[in-house]
């Protein structure tokens, strides 16, 4: 970073003891202009930080609500095919009912023979149904369950997410400050630094006015 120097505004025609107070005062201006940037990066950085969490705590609210759902889903699956598979073994106990009413009103022994395999492969069969229901409700049911449980692990991955970019803007809030306080020590440095070698600057320049009167 440049210094500015009373022989750089001295060079332009003004006098010494203006181009003195005009180098100080673009000194400073460099030291505060350079504090400003850093400050805007710093508030940028806190700001970015917190928009980011505040964006992954929201998609983890939304993950939670669906993986909510997603287990009243479950939940709710399992209960169907319970009541499906209770009417479908009504049904075929009904359907045992007609039969033998059936066969009865024909003069058949429904105690005996074929009308007893009959009526027997009747009640398997329904009961064979009724179990086919719930696999398969309990099938969807466990599908939906381990839906829930990857939005439960989105939720918190967003979470941790949420919280590393706001650790990350903080740290970099804390980054631009610092370099900012550094630019703004190094141009100080530099300016004490060029009126430690060469003398007071305005001792210097009001002599070469004296020399010049």
């Amino acid at each position: 970073m440049c210094v500015l120097t009373a022989s750089t505004f001295a060079s332009l025609g003004v006098s010494y003891g203006v181009a003195n107070a005009l180098a100080i005062a673009g000194n400073v201006a460099m030291a505060v202009s350079t504090i400003g940037s850093a400050a805007m990066g710093t508030v940028s950085s806190i700001q970015s930080g917190q928009a980011a969490k505040a964006q992954y705590k929201y998609q983890a609210q939304v993950d939670k609500q669906n993986a909510e759902i997603a287990q009243e889903n479950a939940s709710r699956e399992r209960q169907q095919g319970i009541e499906e598979a209770r009417l479908q073994r009504l049904k075929a106990q009904q359907n045992v009912a007609s039969q033998t009413s059936a066969m009865a009103a024909n003069g058949i022994d429904v105690t005996q023979g074929t009308a007893v395999n009959l009526l027997g492969d009747t009640a398997m069969w329904g009961e064979m149904d009724a179990l086919n229901t719930l696999a398969n409700s309990e099938s969807r049911a466990r599908a939906l369950e381990a839906e829930a449980g990857n939005f439960k692990n989105q939720a918190r991955l967003d979470s941790f997410a949420g919280a590393n970019a706001y650790k990350a803007g903080q740290l970099g809030a804390v980054s631009s400050g610092l370099k900012g306080i550094s630019n703004a020590f190094g141009v100080a440095e530099k300016w004490y630094g060029y009126s430690g070698n060469k003398g007071s600057s305005t001792g210097i320049l009001m002599a070469r006015e004296g020399d010049l009167g």
